[in-house]
């Protein structure tokens, strides 16, 4: 089988060929633009009659695969005129790399391992959501412990403005998420006062809106 030139193919034909090594698995012309390596018809189909790529459309995008015969020209890199200058960076960089490989008797199979680890974006979205219950979980024991260490009216009831002092370090809007969570434990009741017209500004302005209700009291614990 005869070398394939890889100075002769164009810019983009060649990182596409990098790109899809380094991944080691097929991709979509999606992925391949996202590597600076979109394929357009004739560059996909001049890598296709080399013989260095397979096309299929199993869906709405083509898939690209490195072919054996792919495989062999990144491994054994060939250039008529090395002396031009993406032909030459090419060749240089895929023979080092061979070179560097043979050296610690590694192939390129064994080099490039396909990444099937999980999106990024969805790795930081269950890593920022548990640290969110984390946070969470140790308000709502500040919110217990600050209630404990505040007198108790009728029933263990004491004012959301009283808490919401002891609490003035956190975050509003996290401890208003904790108090509408914890509202629904068997233990905790969050109510509105009877006669609002006695609450003051400072009542009102402690108050949590739960459903329809604007609260003004909690009591945890009381039977």
């Amino acid at each position: 089988m005869s070398k394939v030139d890889l100075s002769q193919l164009k810019p983009v034909e060649a990182r596409a060929l990098i790109v899809l090594m380094t991944h080691a698995r097929a991709l979509t012309n999606k992925e391949l633009s996202q590597a600076g390596a979109e394929l357009k018809s004739e560059n996909h189909q001049q890598l296709s009659t080399l013989g260095l790529v397979t096309v299929t459309k199993p869906g709405r995008s083509n898939v690209f695969d490195l072919t054996d015969r792919g495989w062999q020209a990144l491994r054994e890199p060939y250039a008529s005129d090395p002396e031009a200058g993406a032909g030459k960076f090419l060749l240089s960089l895929l023979t080092t790399l061979q070179r560097c490989l043979d050296r610690v008797k590694i192939s390129h199979g064994e080099f490039f391992v396909p990444d099937l680890s999980p999106p990024k974006t969805a790795v930081a979205k269950a890593r920022t959501a548990k640290t969110e219950a984390s946070a969470l979980k140790d308000v709502k024991a500040c919110i217990r412990a600050a209630y404990e260490g505040l007198p108790k009216g009728p029933g263990g009831y004491i004012g959301l403005a009283d808490l919401r002092d002891e609490l003035s370090g956190l975050d509003r809007k996290v401890v208003d998420l904790a108090l509408t969570e914890m509202s629904h434990e068997p233990d905790v009741h969050v109510t509105p006062v009877a006669n609002r017209k006695s609450l003051t500004k400072r009542d009102r302005d402690a108050a949590l809106r739960i459903g329809e209700d604007e609260t003004s009291m909690i009591s945890i614990g009381a039977s």
